[in-house]
């Protein structure tokens, strides 16, 4: 009877401790985690009709539509190419450079996280789930000094924070370009399919790819 004690307290002690570890921790120290909001339309085909907010990171965004509508993620993730999403909306891009808060500062290709670097592929593929979001859906918001994990998978994250002591707005396709750019510019030696970096923005915002537990 004991023993069977003592083994469900190590169940639950393992349980709890891989709660802990997996707790989205921002990739600066200091700084609040967000959670992010997603208003995604009930029918991804039709991204005028209604929609259903869920959060999380957006391959958990994917996960919970697909869940309660069958199929829902088979539009956004068949055939997923980020440069061909580039090349069929090249004005819609274009305006990035244009736009104040979306111009480039300085970009650190070694960033240390603590947590490790990223899978380029794993990033790539996060951008390009990013770059397919709706133009019309809710932009990605941040309270003062706070970061949200936008994408998070095979152990590898884009987050985008706030440096400003006021709400922050930005765009999904800025911070899919920036990412993309990242793993594209900092990928590190050996084998270049690894990266660690961050981008500042004109306006108090930052870009980071990084590792991350996911």
């Amino acid at each position: 009877m004991v023993s069977k004690i003592l083994c469900a307290i190590g169940a639950i002690s393992g349980l709890l401790a891989h709660l802990v570890s997996s707790a989205a921790v921002p990739p600066i120290p200091g700084y609040a985690v967000v959670d992010v909001e997603w208003a995604l339309p009930i029918d991804p085909k039709v991204s005028t009709g209604p929609r259903e907010v869920v959060t999380g990171t957006i391959q958990e965004a994917i996960a919970k539509m697909a869940a309660t509508h069958p199929g829902w993620d088979l539009p956004l993730t068949s055939h997923l190419n980020f440069t061909n999403h580039l090349n069929t909306a090249p004005a819609r891009h274009n305006m990035l450079t244009n736009l104040d808060d979306n111009k480039p500062l300085s970009q650190e290709c070694k960033f240390n996280s603590g947590k490790g670097k990223a899978d380029c592929s794993a990033i790539r593929d996060g951008a390009g789930y990013l770059a397919r979001i709706p133009d019309n859906s809710a932009p990605p918001r941040n309270s003062p000094k706070s970061c949200g994990r936008v994408s998070c998978s095979w152990d590898s994250a884009i987050w985008w924070c706030n440096d400003n002591h006021f709400e922050k707005e930005v765009t999904w396709d800025a911070i899919a370009k920036i990412a993309w750019d990242l793993q594209a510019q900092c990928a590190s030696e050996p084998f270049y399919t690894h990266v660690s970096a961050r981008q500042f923005m004109e306006g108090n915002w930052n870009v980071y790819v990084t590792g991350d537990f996911c």
